[in-house]
């Protein structure tokens, strides 16, 4: 098993994830579910602001939802995996050392693993 860890220190003006660049076509960064029961990843392009504000470009029938604490680094939030199935929770925290966000989600019968990540490649989720 791997573990990472980092110390968190707000930073005022910047956003609480390390590395964002300025927003593009499919903006500048990109949210991973995996494991968890899931049939297949979810990937899901979104924006954060320097303000650390989030918005989902195109939202669809997943219903990704999620927050970002600048104070905390904590990250809050929910999908849906399926059409008819239940949203899954999933929590978070800004690791600045590794400049992404890693959590968990509790599928039905196990866990899985959500990333965020900067993504500053146009057009690629």
């Amino acid at each position: 098993m791997d573990l990472a860890g980092s110390i968190f220190v707000a930073i005022a003006g910047q956003s609480a994830l390390p590395g964002l660049g300025a927003s593009d076509v499919d903006d500048n960064a990109e949210f991973r579910a995996t494991e968890g029961g899931l049939a297949a990843a979810l990937v899901k392009a979104f924006g954060i602001d320097p303000r650390d504000r989030v918005a989902v470009i195109a939202p669809a029938r997943d219903a990704l939802r999620l927050s970002l604490s600048r104070r905390t680094g904590l990250v809050r939030g929910r999908f849906t995996p399926a059409a008819g199935e239940r949203p899954l929770g999933f929590s978070g925290a800004v690791l600045q050392s590794q400049a992404h966000i890693g959590g968990f989600f509790l599928g039905r019968k196990e866990s899985g693993t959500i990333t965020i990540a900067p993504d500053d490649t146009p057009g690629a989720p």
